[in-house]
């Protein structure tokens, strides 16, 4: 979770604050960041 607030995420695109999703959802949203900035850079 501190990582995806490190990046920047303190909400999920669908509007929930972090703390509302359980730990697969975060990782979920964790791996997409982490996709889209090796396809970025």
């Amino acid at each position: 979770k501190n990582e995806l607030l490190n990046m920047g995420y303190f909400k999920t695109p669908e509007g929930l604050q972090l703390y509302e999703l359980t730990l697969s959802e975060l990782e979920d949203i964790y791996k997409a960041e982490k996709a889209r900035e090796k396809h970025d850079g």
